[in-house]
Parts: structure tokens; sequence; C-alpha cells
């Protein structure tokens, strides 16, 4: 052998050396092999050689009316470190899958039964280490089982597409299979037969079953048009977030613009708004103002001074330094129902020629100091405009005022807040998407009845109030509610457990709509990963799973129910209505609104609300920081009054609603689900709302003074109140005085003028002399506290019944003493004078001894009015 020859047989058989086994032993394999042998290699060592990325499976459903071609296209990448080269596929499908359980197994497994395989296709020459190329694998799906996947029943098949490359080294071929993909594949009915090629009757499969007999699933799904608050006191934005989510592209205006493209009607789609929302576009529609520093919390609201009877300004009140427009609202200003709400708020426009016109109202002349106006009135209008005409005719689920955490504020005991949040929706909503006399298409029908918890979650308490308060459906998440059996599309809460009104009465029954479908969790990875690699594939396992269900006649009825504050993917959202609409021309669907689902129900259950549940609401501390400043709010309203106008002619008094109104109005957002992350968007607005309450409040106060003195045991108090508010306030005092035995009695409201002091006389009863200090607390009319109490010092002279007592006492104990003393010497005396004469006990009596008391007093002075000398006096007789 030649040395030349010999080197080159020495290198091929060191090189063969140290190759794997696997390829060692592999040997070439040819095209025609693999053909004959289709588990060739199943998940070898290259299996996993390319990896795919889908961008279409065209068609999504086959159906006769569809095309004849199964067409997916791609991308593809070497992930090994070997070039491959003479890269072939071949497609093959299975029988259709009889049940739900089949086709989950199916989803896990990396092979199956071929029944249907077809020929090799050429794909790529070469492709190497680490590089990438686009793909499209075809097959036509009718006519000849060599040549088709024969495709000719309703069914659903697991099909894959396995990619065979040449892997072999220096001068070796080495056929394996270096990559695969799987599908579901789903007809609904048989495809046409390819042009080209000539149909023929494809081989039975052994396991296909008889065609069943349709029974359509129902559809429901749910468009919320849902926002987080923008509005502060006042009116004011807080930011111009709004203009920009309803800008083109913009959320809004995406949500917006994708409705008509899903056909509501065909698709089952209910759209769903908030009030607020709509409220707040209103606003803008007519003009609206900005603060000029976001994030900071606006100056607190004050009292401005009486404003003449022929002024233009708004004769009920104004606000801070600044007047704007009297409000169109009801007339009830603090109602959450006001588009506008008593502080100068635009009303809410009617039609669209209104709002071009700017709603018929005149601009303000002056505006709430630190704001700016805004630049979205137009982007409003337009918008306003298209929403009516996308809803003219359609069903809209209309949710309370700001789409409140209604599980936390029944829990901070605010009921009554949310009944005021459900009543006021109702009014906005009617009065913006149902204009009266402007030429607008019909107005929608609005469903007000029906609950729509936060993430489809809440507690029994909450939903029996909701009932009481007109809700007598609801749309629930299937972990939020606990029934016998499997999937259900509707339940039956009724009154049973703890589900009672908080009166004891027992509960309406609500039937709620429920998520609870085996197709949701594949939709809802669909709509999530829009945008993303692999939505193809979804689509398809999506669509497999819904016609398994259909097929069976298993279904459970569908109900999608997207975030309130989602974003659409308008292209998989169009593709996915498309393709429910497909479904439903195939009777596998059926589009049904929800509140016909939810009135199907009949499965009784009970409510799950866990702790994960309660952690995921408001926070307490925040809750309560909104119930204490709608107390305060209440309790200035009930004390604060509007003075007469003293000269009857020139003065109009400002109204305190000036100031409370649009602080009740801006704090109906406060208890928005949308808040529940942090709450900072409200937290800025509740400062500013306490700040004004603590102004108003501090314009009453205790005028200070140096010390009270009680001249006796019931003196009055008489404490001094100034009132330096323009408004009249009824007011009450409180005295702490039980640890110095103080006693008082209640005086009753006090009504103090504005500008003005007033004494009032508090009747006391004190047991204790000395000097102290006492807390007296300010009380609003309602007895609530009014703020801080203030230390007064009082100086009592009165003496108790016990310091009575003890000097009464002690006072008969000295006269007792005096006279013992007077007696005690009176008998001392009479001792001497008998001692003296010499008598015994039956001597007779004498004079009185001299330095007796007896002969002090018989002592003879004077004599015919002249002065006896004294050696005569003690010798008289």
């Amino acid at each position: 052998m030649k040395p030349v020859a010999a080197i080159s047989v020495l290198l091929v058989a060191v090189a063969l050396a140290a190759l794997p086994a696997t390829r060692a032993t592999a040997g070439p394999v040819s095209p025609a092999l693999a053909r004959a042998n289709p588990e060739l290699a199943p998940q070898g060592e290259y299996a996993s050689s390319l990896a795919f990325t889908v961008d279409t499976i065209s068609p999504t459903v086959v159906t006769a009316g569809g095309p004849s071609v199964l067409m997916i296209r791609g991308s593809m990448k070497n992930v090994s470190r070997f070039d491959i080269r003479g890269l072939q596929y071949v497609f093959q499908r299975g029988g259709p899958l009889p049940g739900m359980a089949d086709l989950k197994r199916t989803l896990t497994e990396t092979d199956f039964s071929a029944v249907i395989d077809q020929n090799w296709t050429d794909l790529l020459p070469t492709l190497a280490a680490g590089g990438t190329s686009k793909f499209s694998f075809s097959v036509p799906m009718a006519g000849s089982s060599d040549l088709t996947l024969a495709l000719d029943a309703r069914g659903v098949y697991p099909t894959m597409v396995k990619v065979l490359g040449d892997i072999g080294e220096i001068g070796f071929s080495q056929l394996a299979r270096i990559g695969e993909l799987q599908l579901l594949t789903t007809v609904l009915s048989a495809p046409p037969a390819p042009v080209k090629v000539a149909a023929a009757a494809a081989p039975a499969d052994p396991a296909t079953p008889a065609e069943p007999a349709a029974r359509p699933i129902p559809v429901s799904a749910l468009w919320p048009l849902v926002d987080v608050p923008h509005t502060g006191v006042d009116g004011v934005f807080l930011n111009d977030d709004l203009a920009r989510s309803i800008s083109p592209g913009g959320r809004l205006a995406t949500i917006l613009d994708t409705l008509p493209e899903v056909d509501p009607k065909a698709a089952g789609v209910t759209l769903v708004v908030d009030p607020m929302l709509l409220d707040e576009l209103a606003r803008m529609a007519n003009g609206y103002r900005l603060t000029t520093t976001p994030g900071r919390p606006r100056p607190p609201l004050v009292p401005a001074p009486n404003t003449t009877a022929n002024t233009t300004a708004n004769t009920t009140g104004t606000l801070s330094s600044a007047t704007t427009p009297t409000s169109s609202g009801p007339t009830n200003p603090g109602d959450p129902s006001a588009a506008g709400d008593g502080a100068g708020s635009p009303p809410t426009p009617s039609a669209a020629s209104t709002l071009q016109a700017g709603g018929g109202g005149a601009p303000p002349a002056l505006f709430p100091p630190g704001t700016v106006a805004g630049a979205g009135r137009q982007l409003a209008i337009e918008f306003l405009t298209r929403l009516r005409t996308a809803v003219a005719g359609n069903t809209v689920l209309v949710l309370p005022y700001s789409d409140p955490d209604t599980v936390a504020l029944v829990r901070a005991g605010m009921s009554d807040n949310l009944a005021g949040l459900i009543a006021g929706g109702r009014d906005v909503a009617a009065r913006v998407l149902q204009p009266v006399g402007t030429g607008q298409p019909g107005p929608a029908a609005l469903l007000t009845t029906m609950a729509l918890p936060e993430n489809g979650l809440i507690d029994a308490s909450t939903l029996a109030t909701l009932s009481a308060d007109g809700m007598t459906t609801a749309v629930l998440a299937a972990g939020s509610v606990q029934h016998a059996g499997g999937p259900v599309g509707a339940v039956t809460v009724n009154s049973t457990g703890a589900l009672t009104l908080d009166s004891g009465a027992a509960a309406g029954e609500v039937n709620a709509a429920v998520t609870d479908s085996p197709v949701l969790p594949s939709m809802d990875a669909l709509i999530a990963s829009a945008g993303r690699p692999g939505g193809a594939v979804r689509l398809s396992v999506l669509t497999a799973t819904l016609a398994e269900q259909g097929f069976t006649a298993t279904g459970t009825p569908v109900v999608l129910m997207p975030d309130h504050r989602w974003t659409p993917k308008r292209g998989t959202h169009a593709e996915l209505f498309a393709t429910l609409g497909i479904f439903a021309g195939e009777r596998v669907t059926a589009p049904l609104p929800v509140t016909e689902i939810a009135a199907g129900a009949v499965q009784p259950a009970q409510l799950l609300y866990g702790p994960r549940s309660v952690a995921a609401e408001l926070a307490p501390g925040y809750v309560s920081r909104v119930r204490a400043d709608n107390a305060g709010i209440g309790q200035l309203r009930d004390a604060l009054q509007r003075a007469a106008d003293p000269t009857a002619t020139s003065l109009v008094p400002p109204d305190p609603a000036a100031i409370l109104d649009p602080l009740q109005a801006a704090l109906r957002t406060a208890g928005s689900a949308a808040l529940r992350p942090d709450g900072l968007p409200a937290d800025n607005m509740l400062t500013t709302i306490e700040d004004s309450l603590s102004g108003l409040r501090s314009g009453v106060q205790i005028t200070p003074v140096s010390s009270y003195t009680l001249a006796s045991s019931s003196s009055p108090l008489l404490i001094s109140v100034r009132n330096n508010l323009p408004y009249a306030v009824r007011v009450r005092l409180a005295i702490g005085g039980d640890q110095v035995r103080l006693r008082w009695t209640d005086p009753g409201v006090q009504t103090i003028l504005p500008g003005r002091s007033a004494q009032v006389r508090v009747e006391t009863r004190v047991t204790r002399a000395g000097r102290f200090q006492i807390p007296v607390r300010l009380l609003a009319g309602d007895g609530s506290d009014w703020g801080e109490p203030a230390l007064l010092t009082v100086n009592s002279s009165a003496y108790g019944t016990l310091t009575v007592v003890l000097i009464a006492g002690a006072g008969g104990l000295l006269l007792v003493l005096v006279a013992f003393r007077i007696i005690g010497r009176w008998r001392a005396g009479q001792a001497r004078r008998g001692i003296a004469s010499g008598g015994g006990p039956g001597a007779a009596a004498g004079p009185p001894d001299p330095d007796s008391i007896l002969g002090a007093a018989n002592e003879l002075v004077s004599f015919a009015g002249v002065p006896l000398p004294t050696a005569t006096r003690r010798a008289y007789p």
C-alpha cells in the first residue's frame, strides 16, 4: 500500500473511533429506509437538534369551505454543534381523539401511532451549526392517503412534522431524526381536495367514530372598558394619562377600535363600562384642568368671602381663590351619579353636537390655582362619539361608579357608600350612553343588575349587600365557588348559610355565570402570550380543546372574563373571535349573552373567599382613612350652615356645600379596585381632603382664657367659642372633670353665627377646692369630636360636704373644750374659797375669792360715779 493511501485509511479509522457510539454504529440510512420506518430514532440523541418557532398555521380550523392544503410557516434554528445536510420532512397523523383525556395525553407525549404517513419532502440542503432558516411545511389535507393527510371526517387529529437530516462526518452519511413539530389539527368538516390531486377514498381509520350530533357550546365574552381614576379634588385631573390612553394606539383606543372587529352580537361579547370613565370623558369634552405638579397634593379648599348679589360669580360659594362655573348636576351634589358634582364640573354632554359646542356652558373666567388647561378635549369628543356608535343597540354591563373594591368597602362598614356608587353609576351611564334627541344611533341597552367583582372573587356578605342593591346576577371566577360535580357554566348561590342581609332577612337568590370551562386556560394562555412566539400553536390547542368538548357533547359554557384593566391584542383577539365565528358556523359553539348563561344556573354552590383574596384587597389602613374622611365630610355637612344675609339686599353668604360637595365627589373614586396595588393616586387626593376638613374645623375654636374661678360649688362655667368661618356652625361642648369631681350639665347644641363669638353657659357642681385643669372638647352637632380638647385652668373656693362636716365637727369640739375649761376654773375657785375661810364642807358661804371669776365679777369699781381707790375695792362686802 502506498504511504499516502495508508495514511488516509489510518485517519479514517481514527475519526470513526472518535465518533460517539451511536454515530459510529448508526451507519448510513437512506430516505427510503426512513420512509419505511417512521419511528426512526424516536427521541434519540439528535431529535432536539432543531428548535422551531411557528408563525402561522393555516387553516386554524379545517372546514369544507376553507383551504385544501395545511400550511405551517415559521423559522428553525440548528441548536446542535454540527452542520446538518439534506434536510427532509414528513407529515404524520393519528386517528381522531375520542375524548378530552386522550387530547391531554397527546399534548404531553412525543410520539403516537401514525395512521397516515405522507412522503418525505426535501426541505433544505444545509443548515450550519447555530444557523437559522425559514421553513414552510405543507401537505394536502384531502385525497389519496399516499399524498395527503386524508382528513375526511370531523375530529381532532394529532399531527406531527418530523425532520430528517444527514449528520455524518468525514464523508459518511448518517441520517437521523433531528427535529419534530407536534400539533393538533381540528376538522369541523372535510376539506376540499386540491385541484391537482385526484380525490380518492382514503382508507378508513379503525378508530374513527361516527360524527356526533351537534350540541353547540355557549360562548360569551366580556369586553371591559375600565381605567384607573384620573380626577381629584374640584374636578381637576391628576395628570393627562387619560388623553394619552384615548389617543390612537392608546390602551382605551385599542379596546374601542378592536370591538367592532369581533362582532359583539356574533361572538357573544358584552361591553363592560365604568361610569367613572364616562364621567371623566364627559368632563374632558367640555374642557378640563390639570394640576401643574402631578404627584403632589393640591392646596386645601378654603371658604371665600361673601359675594354681591349682582355678581356673575357662582352664588353657591367659591373654591379656594377662584370661581368656577355652576354645574348642571343633580340637586344632591354629593350624589356620585353627578357628571358635575356641584364643584364647578361641566355638565355631562348628551350628543356629539353638544360636545362640539362645548355643552352650551360658558368657559370659566377664573380657574383653580396651580392648574393648566388640558389638551385632550377634542380627543374626548371623538372618543365618546365613537363609543356611542359602537354600543348602539348592544348590551352594556354597567359597573358601580369607579369599579370599587366592593368586599373592602363592605368589610369597612361602608355599605351605604357602595349603594350610592351603584345608583350613581347607573345614572351616569344612562346620561352618557342613552342620549335623548341627539340624532345618534339607537341607545345601548344598559345591564345594571349583574355584579362583576374584581378578579371574579367575592364573599357572602358582599354578595348579599349587592343583592339588596338590585344585583340579581353575577360573573364569578371558578376559584370563588365550591360545588359538587365537574366544571359548570353557572351556579346558584342562595340565601342559605352566611349569605344573609345585615338585617337578618334572607338575601335574594343570585345566579352566577362561572369561568369554569376547561377551555379557558388555553384561551387565557393565548391572550396573555399575544405578540410572543408560539401564538399559532396555542391557538391550535385552544381550538382543539373547544372542538373536542363540542364533539363529545360534554362542553361547559365558556365565559371569557379578562382583567378589568386589560390591554387587548388586536391581531390575537381578531383571530380568536374569527375562529369562534367559524365554530359557530359549524354549530360547535353558539354565542350567548352572559346573562342567559347565568339564567341557566341549576347547580347550587357556596362561595369561597380565602386569606389570599383578603390580602389582595385595598389595605385596611387605607380604607380606614377613606372612611374617616367620609365621616368628616358628613360631620361638617351637618354642622355648617349657610348664614342668613344680615342686610337681605346686598350680600350673598357663601354656602358650605361649595367646599364639601367637591370633597365628597372626589372621595367617590377613593375606593376603586384599581388602587389596590399601592393607592398612590388617591393618597394625594386624600391629603387635600383632610387638609381642607382640618382647615374648616380650625375656624371654630374655644377662646383661651388664663383661668376660671368658681366661687361656689354650683358656679357656672362661661366658655367662649369663636367662629371665624363665613358659615353658621352648630357645635356642642363636653367637659371632662371626673378626676376633680366636677359635674356638668350639657348645654345642648349651640349655633354660632359667622365671624362671631358666643359664651356658652355650662352649669357645674364641684366638690373640690383648689386649682386644677380640666379638658373641654368642642363637638359637632352630631356629637362627634371636632378637634383636640382645650385645657382650662379652674380655681375653686367651694367646700365639699366632707370639708363642711370637718369644720362643723372641729367647731363643736372647740365649744365643748371651752365649756370644760370654764367649769373647771369655777370649781377650782370654789375650792380655794372654802379652804381660806377655814370652813369645811358645812361652813357658811363667805364672799367669793377675789382671784376667782365670781370675785372678779362682784368687785366694786366705783361708788356714786366716783372711782374707788384700789385698796378699798377688795374690802367692799
